[in-house]
């Protein structure tokens, strides 16, 4: 007669008992480290986004910072708003990163030795680091695991302002072209503060100009548009180009910025340019509305006057030889053969174009600020 299983083979083995607890035991030891490598997974994925976050925060700061640095302490506020401003613009893990987030220090790189100084000097000034730490990332399953509920990230940038270089085009300046020796003296230290004659003599050193021709109607539109703060856009002017050359509308235009000069938005700049100089003798403006005068400002062609400086020739075309910044302050076009404008020169104006916006067209135009570390 057959029988069922012994009791002995129906009772598990001592072996099979060791084995399943020798698995439970390396599952009590090995299960924290499997919630580890997942916490490390999980929370260095997030950390790694965090960090990019912050990087990209960082350099859109200094970047935007470092655009408004121009040797003066309002250039130096200006790019510290605008550093915070920009960050601002930025999230860390959907929060917006806000200035206690961030240090900023201005200073001076130098591009030899890759070197930054913090510095409080506005004139030496050329770049801004941002340096900027997030408090507390979130990292749960660290905290599970490695008793980590959060932790730093970091992010640095060191951005440079280039030094200004001679702007090479414009397409919007004052119709005056003067000749090459005039910047000249005032960069060997001359005087800034010229009378530019516009007359039919053999006396003028200047010209009204234009390219492609010069009549009284394009003239007056540049000249109206420089009193509101714009600009009459022609075709680009490079340096080199030709400029047509002519002084037949002086007496038309001259009469008119007497009036522009009364109702301009510009006025003049004492903290770029000093005290506003002493109304000429032979002024055209009433001595009693003088000092509320405003300016006339733009580029300026310099022309190649050919070595001669006080004897422009009218009617014809010089090339272009560099690019200035003028203020016109003052005009006299009463009775007489000497009828002008005076102003004067900023060989080192930053040329911003009227309306917003800045690019070419001045005796230094700023390359776009640039990360360098």
């Amino acid at each position: 007669m057959s029988t069922g299983p012994s009791d002995a083979s129906s009772r598990p083995s001592e072996h099979g008992r060791s084995r399943r607890a020798n698995y439970a035991l390396l599952f009590v030891f090995v299960f924290p480290m499997l919630v580890g490598f997942t916490a490390l997974v999980v929370d260095v994925g997030t950390l790694y986004l965090a960090n990019a976050e912050l990087a990209v925060a960082t350099d859109a700061a200094a970047l935007a910072g470092a655009s408004h640095i121009d040797g003066t302490d309002d250039g130096v506020t200006r790019a510290g708003q605008s550093a915070r401003s920009v960050a601002a613009m930025n999230n860390v893990r959907g929060s917006s990163v806000t200035a206690p987030t961030q240090v900023l220090q201005f200073g001076l790189w130098d591009t030899e030795t890759r070197t930054f100084t913090p510095s409080m000097d506005a004139e030496e000034i050329n770049a801004l680091r941002v340096e900027s730490i997030w408090k507390d990332v979130p990292t749960p399953f660290a905290s599970f695991a490695f008793r980590s509920a959060a932790s730093d990230v970091r992010a640095d940038a060191i951005a440079l302002r280039p030094p200004g270089e001679p702007a090479g085009w414009t397409a919007c300046f004052l119709p005056i072209a003067i000749p090459q020796c005039i910047p000249d003296d005032v960069a060997s230290g001359g005087s800034a503060l010229r009378q530019l004659i516009l007359s039919n003599d053999s006396s003028d050193n200047a010209a009204w100009a234009y390219p492609g021709g010069v009549n009284a109607s394009d003239v007056g539109d540049a000249l109206d548009a420089a009193a509101r703060g714009e600009c009459v856009e022609v075709d680009i002017v490079r340096v080199g180009d030709p400029l047509a050359l002519q002084n037949g509308v002086a007496a038309t235009n001259l009469h008119a910025i007497r009036a522009l000069l009364r109702d301009s938005v510009s006025e003049w700049d004492v903290d770029l340019w000093g005290p506003k100089p002493p109304q000429d003798a032979n002024s055209s403006i009433p001595v009693a509305q003088y000092a509320n005068t405003g300016v006339l400002q733009g580029v300026v062609p310099v022309i190649d006057d050919g070595g001669n400086c006080s004897a422009i020739k009218f009617v014809h075309e010089a090339p272009i030889t560099q690019l200035t910044w003028g203020v016109v302050y003052d005009v006299f076009d009463g009775p007489g053969t000497h009828k002008g404008v005076s102003v004067f020169l900023d060989l080192e104006h930053d040329f911003t174009v009227p309306g917003g916006g800045t690019g070419p067209g001045n005796v230094l135009s700023r390359p776009s600020a640039k990360l360098v570390e």
